[in-house]
């Protein structure tokens, strides 16, 4: 069972290309990632590096202890998620656009795919309301450098699936990474089923 839900799973699967508004979601047993059952969006894929954030961490720390003026924006729970261990000192920001709107405002926020946006977080919090559904705000983020993720992709550790905004406001309990694989085709939709507990599956 482990050995088909590995290279075998892998082989049989259509893959997709990163790009900007992919999820990475992480193989069950991966080594690779600073957390276990992540997914994360990308943000930028360049020539010069993959900036991804995660989307499955929340951390304890209340924005409205911090960034006050950002609180009323907020998708629940109205904390910072860890986006990754690069820079954990700086702030990026997603939000989801309310429906209607022009996808790209460059003083304000760039797309990343369908309605989710990447804040200029130079911008004062109010002037995004009229904009924006809600936000979620990351305190660091993660970096691959040239060929880095593509390289770890080949060798089985992430699966690429499109993202939706669902996956960027889901609440404090949902599991995203069950459920980005859940709406994926078979075979890669039955690891939706593994636990954390690898002798279970």
């Amino acid at each position: 069972m482990e050995q088909y839900f590995g290279d075998n799973l892998f082989n049989a699967m259509e893959r997709n290309p990163v790009e900007i508004g992919s999820i990475v979601v992480q193989q069950p047993d991966s080594d690779k990632g600073a957390y276990k059952r992540d997914a994360l969006l990308v943000i930028d894929h360049s020539p010069r590096h993959t900036m991804a954030l995660s989307l499955t961490r929340p951390s304890e720390a209340a924005v409205a202890n911090v960034l006050p003026e950002w609180a009323p924006l907020l998708s629940s729970p109205g904390v910072f998620y860890a986006g990754g261990i690069t820079s954990p000192e700086g702030v990026l920001g997603l939000g989801v656009l309310r429906n209607g709107l022009e996808t790209e405002n460059p003083n304000l926020y760039e797309q990343v795919c369908n309605r989710i946006v990447l804040l200029n977080m130079q911008e004062p919090a109010e002037v995004f309301e009229p904009y924006l559904e809600v936000v979620r705000l990351f305190a660091g983020h993660t970096t691959w450098q040239p060929g880095e993720l593509h390289a770890e992709i080949e060798m089985g550790h992430w699966f690429v699936a499109p993202a939706l905004p669902s996956d960027v406001i889901a609440g404090r309990m949902a599991d995203v990474w069950g459920d980005v694989l859940k709406r994926q085709n078979f075979p890669l939709s039955v690891l939706s089923t593994f636990t954390e507990d690898h002798e279970e599956n």
